[in-house]
């Protein structure tokens, strides 16, 4: 008998994951700002600047935006917010 019979594999996405990813999304004008900002690239003293906040600020929106929607990264976030429907279509086109 091997020794890795007693060893369970987890999957790297789970159940929670999954259904984090159908549950409806509700973001406000300014997280959806943010997002699209994101997906063509910007920087974080950029999206300060824009909105005339502070780095950090926006950092703590984003951290709490990439909680929500179950993401790691501005990579992630973007593909998943173009998945849900949360950003324009045409943006598709532009980035990609």
């Amino acid at each position: 008998m091997s020794r890795w019979t007693n060893k369970v594999r987890t999957p790297e996405r789970t159940f929670h994951h999954i259904a984090q990813e159908d549950r409806v999304l509700h973001i406000s004008p300014w997280e959806r700002a943010l997002l699209q900002l994101l997906a063509y690239g910007a920087e974080i003293d950029d999206i300060a600047a824009r909105f005339n906040v502070t780095d950090r600020e926006v950092e703590e929106q984003l951290c709490t935006l990439f909680a929500r929607m179950g993401v790691r990264n501005r990579q992630e976030a973007s593909v998943d917010a173009l998945r849900r429907g949360l950003l324009p279509s045409s943006l598709t086109n532009e980035i990609w």
